[in-house]
């Protein structure tokens, strides 16, 4: 759970107490962004006193990590990045709007969500000028193809993972296409998924995947790490099913199928630092198996 709430730890006590079945769930603490914020619900750092507060917090709650975000400025970023190595809190998260790719490769952060947070390096227009188009604009434009080998072999280097959630584009398909899954969404809850969505005015999916699979084909080649990730629930974008959606874009990014079943398996244990509790079947692991 990339976006740590009150009710998501609410959720995993549950579960882990045995009151409900269901997956054991890890968390980063909340969203952590600057002013303004993208989200309302974001927890707002502005200064270097702020950055060092959360993280204590959030280590203290038990997360997993802390949360970047879009708005967060160059010195809290890197004030956020010190207090976490300080404190052993791995930092996760977009890179923020501000701060060069370089510069997130360079602070090791964890992981990278989502292709959308490439968009500005690796236009071919100098990144101040990127900074000022719109995603339409730059996923319809071309990739600088020596800034994506840059880009790939360093993260690889670096040991930064990266979640491409190429899925979530499905939420753009046209209104008559439904994706697999949908038909076991109560039409109720299907209509408010489409109403809180109304007002994206993104490019289409084929155009964004396209963007995307040029981009996750280059980091598999790289052997930058991946992980498959959804950011479902959206239109089209359905939990478990949108799973194996993503799976599906990692083989086709030249992913063998067993090599995208680790991505979602034992890799995700490596990230966490986990791989002798869960991820593989053996004796003694954990038994999440379905």
């Amino acid at each position: 759970e990339a976006w740590g709430t009150p009710q998501s730890d609410e959720l995993a006590a549950s579960i882990r107490a045995g009151k409900l079945p269901g997956p054991t769930l890890y968390s980063t603490g909340p969203i952590t962004d600057g002013n303004p914020p993208s989200w309302k619900e974001s927890r707002v750092v502005t200064n270097a006193a702020e950055a060092e507060a959360v993280v204590r917090e959030d280590k203290a709650r038990g997360y997993v990590g802390i949360k970047v975000y879009d708005a967060l400025t160059p010195e809290v970023y890197r004030a956020i990045v010190d207090a976490a190595k300080v404190a052993d809190l791995p930092v996760m998260g977009h890179v923020p709007l501000a701060v060069p790719l370089e510069d997130v490769i360079r602070a090791r952060q964890k992981s990278i969500e989502h292709i959308g947070s490439f968009l500005n390096d690796l236009a071919t227009v100098p990144l101040a000028e990127a900074a000022r188009m719109s995603s339409k604009q730059l996923f319809g434009g071309e990739i600088d193809d020596g800034k994506l080998v840059r880009f790939s072999r360093a993260l690889q280097e670096a040991g930064v993972w990266v979640c491409p959630t190429l899925a979530v584009f499905q939420m753009e398909w046209p209104k008559d296409r439904i994706g697999v899954g949908m038909q076991y969404i109560p039409p109720r809850y299907f209509t408010r998924l489409l109403k809180n969505y109304e007002w994206a005015d993104y490019p289409d999916a084929a155009l964004e995947i396209a963007y995307g699979m040029k981009v996750l084909t280059a980091f598999h080649s790289a052997g930058v790490r991946l992980l498959p990730g959804t950011d479902s629930p959206r239109p089209n974008v359905v939990p478990g099913f949108a799973l194996h959606d993503e799976l599906g874009y990692f083989v086709a990014a030249g992913m063998t199928p067993p090599q995208a079943l680790a991505a979602a398996t034992s890799a995700p244990a490596e990230f966490l630092g986990l791989e002798h509790e869960f991820g593989r079947i053996a004796v003694g692991m954990r038994a999440d198996m379905i």
